[in-house]
């Protein structure tokens, strides 16, 4: 198998666990600045297909801030709680990266 130019399995293992680790410690530090406080069930149409949507507001020390996050095929979104049109391009833009993979 070659990913990114590289056969070696050993170089792979060692990539796949960079990610890993890398993705463990995003995700800590989210956890460690940002709070969920409130957490809606909603829905959002797209293309007339309607997919459920969950607006999160989150609290961090410096105030702050909602998100809404659809889930859509074939990713899941998070985009503008008041800007649909910010959520229509994020649903493209993934539908697009995951086509052309």
């Amino acid at each position: 198998m070659v990913v990114l130019g590289i056969s070696d399995p050993f170089t792979l293992g060692r990539l796949n666990l960079t990610k890993a680790i890398s993705g463990l410690i995003a995700a800590l530090c989210l956890a460690g600045c940002a709070e969920v406080v409130e957490e809606r069930e909603s829905t959002f149409t797209y293309q007339g297909e309607t997919y459920r949507a969950v607006i999160r507001t989150f609290e961090t020390e410096n105030g702050g801030f909602t998100k809404r996050y659809i889930y859509s095929r074939p990713h899941p979104v998070s985009c503008s709680v008041t800007d649909d049109l910010d959520c229509r391009s994020a649903i493209r833009i993934s539908r697009t990266r995951a086509a052309n993979r």
